[in-house]
């Protein structure tokens, strides 16, 4: 395979952000699915007012959170500068004018087949499946955000928002409905039909147990509140 005889190492789906760096490198500015033209690593939602979502799981993953018990600002840490610089990294390896890119230019990009990865909302993978005018149905993956490592500790992010972070059996009580304005949305009960799951406080029972193990994963007590 021309990745691993290029870089001594099995392609596989990115554990870790720097991990992720280096296959969006390989990946950028040749034409690896042969439609003729040079195709691209990744991209991402870097449109001023948004990109920090994107920062954000970078953050989480490197142990860092927004303030410390006594609401001193934590951005300007080692996890805060190194996200950002994981960040910058991947930038040569996305499509030309990706920082003023959206969620509807990252969406194109995507379900086009002009990258060979990218993270977005979950309505957006199901594109990719199912829409019309998809070029990589049949062809997409789906994987959790990558974690990172810092010497013998690793750290992942499932305390915060990702689409793969809750799952639940695929069954007609339990398939989702998708929001006219904000598509598939896991963290809103009107998008589960079932009366069972709407009743249940399910989210931030979640949200805590999710907390809870970001931290320990950390090397962070968990949070109280």
């Amino acid at each position: 395979m021309k990745y691993q005889k290029e870089t001594g190492k099995d392609l596989r789906v990115p554990q870790t952000w720097e991990e992720y760096t280096q296959v969006c490198k390989f990946f950028a500015g040749w034409d690896w699915d042969n439609d003729g033209q040079n195709e691209f690593g990744c991209d991402e939602y870097l449109q001023r007012g948004r990109m920090y979502w994107w920062w954000l799981d970078r953050f989480a993953a490197m142990g860092g959170v927004y303030f410390d018990e006594e609401m001193k600002p934590l951005i300007n840490t080692k996890a805060g500068v190194a996200a950002l610089q994981n960040m910058i990294d991947t930038v040569p390896s996305m499509p030309v004018g990706a920082l003023n890119h959206g969620y509807t230019e990252l969406r194109l990009a995507i379900i086009n087949g002009d990258v060979a990865m990218g993270k977005q909302w979950t309505d957006v993978g199901k594109a990719a499946d199912l829409a019309e005018e998809s070029k990589v149905k049949g062809l997409i993956g789906y994987a959790l955000v990558p974690g990172w490592q810092w010497g013998t500790r690793w750290c992942t992010t499932p305390c915060w928002p990702v689409a793969g972070s809750w799952a639940f059996p695929r069954t007609q009580s339990t398939r989702m409905r998708p929001s006219s304005s904000s598509g598939l949305s896991l963290t809103r009960t009107t998008a589960w039909p079932s009366p069972r799951i709407q009743a249940h406080r399910w989210i931030p029972t979640a949200s805590r147990t999710l907390s809870r193990r970001y931290f320990r994963a950390c090397g962070r007590p968990p949070r109280t509140t």
